[in-house]
């Protein structure tokens, strides 16, 4: 087993706060080809978050590597249909929060991964949901990367996820690709979102790091730039 050394981007970001819209690319770019490295071998991850991303090293820049882990939950799809209900409720996927919140046979489960374990909700949602895709990652990458660029999570919980819409002025000082990119990976409709292939094909993956695509820190409030997972 490797041994990554480094921190959590959930770490990074709430000791940090938002980053630079290029070091948010470069960083967001790893995540998407791993990702799409593993729906291609049929493996979903199901419960991707800041606290399942390592990054290598004490600080963020332009030669960090990012590692996903925590595959507790994950699903290989040659075992079968996805419809179980699993993952944290900040980034989970609205079709996902739907079969949740529409069901009483439900059970806690407790994972421990090299660490403190985390309660997370499993329901069979065979009878009550069609079978999720692998967008539910698609989603929860985009959860990670508006937090990356804002500092913040999207959503709270599942009825945000299901009834609210995500603060698009927290994202007032980033470039219209990178808006547009999140609109298009959090879309509530699952037909409408985007697959991972296509997120590697947006305009916004291909820009410059020395592009005009950075934060206007002068403009961003600071009450704004804390991480809470909670």
């Amino acid at each position: 087993m490797e041994v990554v050394e480094g921190r959590e981007l959930a770490e990074h970001v709430a000791i940090g706060g938002a980053m630079k819209e290029s070091v948010a690319r470069h960083l967001f770019l790893q995540v998407l080809e791993g990702l799409a490295h593993m729906h291609k071998s049929h493996v979903i991850h199901r419960d991707l978050k800041p606290e399942n991303m390592m990054v290598t090293g004490d600080m963020v820049d332009l030669e960090s590597r990012v590692k996903l882990i925590d595959f507790g939950v994950a699903k290989c799809l040659s075992q079968g249909p996805m419809k179980t209900v699993v993952g944290t409720p900040s980034v989970m996927a609205p079709e996902v929060a739907k079969a949740k919140l529409g069901t009483a046979d439900s059970k806690q489960a407790n994972f421990s991964w090299g660490g403190q374990g985390q309660s997370l909700l499993l329901v069979d949602a065979a009878e009550r949901s069609p079978e999720f895709c692998p967008k539910v990652d698609v989603w929860s990458a985009g959860v990670c990367l508006f937090t990356c660029l804002t500092g913040k999570l999207p959503f709270r919980n599942e009825l945000e996820i299901i009834k609210s819409e995500y603060d698009k002025g927290a994202l007032a000082h980033c470039s219209e690709e990178a808006k547009d990119l999140l609109e298009k990976m959090l879309k509530k409709d699952v037909s409408q979102r985007l697959s991972i292939e296509e997120c590697l094909a947006h305009p916004w993956v291909p820009c410059s790091e020395t592009d005009g695509c950075t934060i206007d820190w002068d403009n961003l409030p600071e009450d704004d730039l804390m991480y809470d997972p909670f």
